[in-house]
């Protein structure tokens, strides 16, 4: 009894804390929840898994050239504090611009790795993502990555840029040009020496239903040990979620401790 108690008393702290986070934040930024990458049977299969414990996408991790360091795929944070200028998503727990990530590297083999990061689930359309930290040099770098949206009954959609921000902690500086250009391709800027900014997308809502979203790196870098790149995914949550949620819980911890306390009274 007293672990169980103890579960539902971090998972009221938890809601209480998503239903704060989504009706006090500033209509300047969007409430966002930033999944959480989630290891699977192993590192080429993992998930996306969203505040209340809801897996949103499945990932498959394929490389067709290049090896596999065994501390990838790893999940990362990009703090808040560090973002060079505000940032237009709020996550919906932390209440502030902290990113969830996922980092990815793959060293070469004979020169070239070569990789794609598909996720599938059944409905991404509305999902916010970021690719990010693509190095660049005078010698070579990271190649255009492709981004594709596939349609349930079959076709594409063109997925949205929606600009760049730099981060930066003093010791990572997260900031070199990046351009969308046609054919869906995202890519360093010519002439860029070091980590790329963060590019933002989202998956459109008005073409209908998404199930696969694939980022194909076919040119990733292609020296030493590889360069790892960060990719972030988050859904834009309904207040509403939350509020039935916050609901359930509150009458399911009124019926447990009404339980625990004619418990008590039986011992009495």
């Amino acid at each position: 009894m007293p672990s169980y108690s103890l579960n539902m008393k971090s998972s009221l702290v938890i809601l209480i804390m998503l239903f704060l986070s989504t009706t006090n934040q500033s209509k300047a930024s969007v409430i966002t929840d930033w999944l959480q990458y989630t290891p699977g049977a192993d590192r080429f299969h993992f998930s996306y898994v969203n505040d209340l414990g809801v897996t949103v996408a499945q990932a498959e991790l394929t490389i067709t050239n290049g090896s596999f360091p065994p501390f990838s795929p790893s999940g990362g944070t990009l703090q808040s504090e560090f973002w060079m200028a505000p940032l237009s998503y709020t996550d919906s727990v932390f209440g502030n611009s902290s990113v969830a990530t996922t980092k990815i590297q793959v060293a070469p083999v004979a020169g070239l790795a070569k990789f794609k990061l598909a996720l599938s689930g059944a409905d991404l359309s509305g999902l916010v993502f970021s690719v990010g930290q693509l190095f660049s040099s005078t010698t070579g770098g990271t190649g255009a990555i492709g981004i594709t949206a596939t349609l349930a009954g079959g076709g594409s959609a063109a997925v949205n840029f929606l600009g760049t921000e730099n981060w930066d902690d003093g010791i990572r500086f997260y900031s070199q040009p990046l351009n969308w250009g046609p054919g869906a391709f995202l890519s360093s800027a010519a002439g860029a020496d070091g980590e790329s900014a963060f590019a933002f997308f989202n998956v459109p809502t008005d073409l209908g239903v998404v199930t696969n979203l694939v980022l194909d790196v076919p040119n990733a870098y292609a020296f030493g040990s590889g360069d790892a790149m960060e990719f972030a995914f988050a859904t834009i949550p309904e207040p509403q979620t939350y509020v039935l949620a916050f609901g359930g819980m509150l009458l399911l911890w009124k019926r447990i401790n009404n339980n625990r306390s004619q418990i008590l009274r039986r011992r009495i």
